[in-house]
């Protein structure tokens, strides 16, 4: 369905029900959408959505048109508007849809972007953060670069539960996709029952959450490589949240970390922050890093380890993955004729193998060892080394 001129909503049950149906307005103005009846937008009179595959859709080709541009979605119950306010560049054309969930937030979207998670950011509730979410998502979606003030509306009943039903507390986040992480609350205010976010310039999935219980902050990336005689590490976040430091954790077999360095965090912020450390003494051969994230109030929690090879005078023989599953490569051995011995943390000796002397590596199948530590006793002519890894 199209709109060329304007869509006028007047009269008691003047609904617009698209059902899976796409309705574009081709009309820029901010007023494309009106009535003229003196009580206005309301449960009769409205455009409903209500889909949960996203399929009930508002298409609006806002271009650069400035203003607050009002879809009047609601229900035979409750009139929820929404509010794409472009306040600079060009929107392109601006698609929107929402639906109401029950209690339980699910289902969660899956078209056209899905979302895997609604997990606190503390988990301090369980099984996840639906207990402090809006029973609501919203779908926005660009073709421009806009930067606009987005107005989420819900249902006094899609309030989460207490105590975290407070309408002044709930401010919108946003799933990024490519984190596959929802962001820290977007800067804005909240009331009754609505919340504005400020300055958008990222669209996607929304929803609702209360400060208590932020949707998960979570790490981008993290990173380590040699440069020149030190291992650097990057790391990334996407938003913080009373993030007080990091501390970078080093290990020689990816069980025992000690501290390399600290590097303070930003607080709170609600856009990426990359950063930075070095270890400028690291162990030869392959050794491991994690990353250790300390909130304020001393809560912590760290990061999956990644490995480095870095080269020294102490022989660069090295195993991965570690913890391992089902299959451990060994390499760097040289290519001398290699005796292999496998034993568990008592000392007994679970397997003997060889390597040819036409490579520098080989594979152990180790999918059937009970899981815990074990040590590889490489011995060749040129001496013997001792390797620990854990069969997770």
């Amino acid at each position: 369905m199209q709109v060329a001129n304007q869509l006028q909503l007047n009269g008691t049950g003047a609904i617009i029900d698209l059902n899976a149906r796409l309705l574009t307005v081709l009309n820029q103005n901010s007023n494309a959408i009106f009535t003229t009846n003196i009580a206005g937008f309301g449960t009769a009179r409205h455009i409903r959505s209500e889909r949960t595959d996203n399929q009930s859709r508002v298409r609006w080709d806002i271009a650069g048109n400035l203003g607050a541009h009002l879809v009047p979605f609601g229900t035979t119950t409750n009139y929820m508007p929404f509010t794409f306010n472009l306040l600079s560049g060009n929107a392109g054309s601006v698609t929107m849809a929402t639906y109401g969930t029950p209690p339980d937030n699910l289902p969660w979207p899956t078209t056209p972007t899905l979302v895997t998670s609604l997990g606190s950011q503390y988990n301090l509730l369980l099984p996840d953060n639906r207990d402090a979410t809006v029973d609501r998502f919203w779908q926005v979606d660009v073709t421009g670069t806009p930067t606009a003030q987005l107005t989420f509306t819900y249902a006094p009943s899609e309030l989460p539960v207490a105590p975290y039903d407070d309408p002044f507390s709930l401010l919108a986040q946003r799933w990024n996709v490519s984190g596959q992480l929802w962001e820290t609350q977007l800067a804005g205010s909240a009331a009754a029952y609505y919340g504005i976010a400020d300055a958008v310039s990222a669209f996607g999935p929304f929803t609702s959450s209360n400060i208590l219980s932020p949707l998960p902050i979570e790490l981008l990336h993290f990173t380590a490589r040699p440069v020149q005689n030190r291992v650097r590490l990057d790391w990334a976040t996407a938003s913080e949240r009373e993030n007080d430091y990091f501390t970078v954790l080093r290990s020689r077999d990816g069980i025992r970390y000690e501290e390399v360095a600290q590097v303070d965090g930003a607080g709170n912020s609600s856009s990426a922050i990359g950063y930075e450390a070095y270890d400028p003494s690291p162990y030869s051969g392959v050794s491991f890093y994690k990353l250790r994230q300390t909130d304020s109030d001393g809560a912590r929690k760290e990061s999956d380890a990644v490995q480095v090879r870095f080269e020294g005078d102490l022989g660069t023989t090295y195993v991965f993955p570690n913890p391992a599953v089902s299959v451990l490569h060994v390499a760097g051995m040289g290519e001398d004729e290699a005796e292999l011995t496998l034993t568990d943390a008592t000392g007994r000796v679970i397997g003997r193998y060889r390597k040819a002397a036409d490579t520098d590596r080989t594979e152990l199948p180790v999918a059937d060892l009970p899981a815990g530590i074990y040590t590889l006793s490489i011995a060749t002519d040129a001496g013997r080394e001792a390797l620990r890894f854990v069969r997770q």
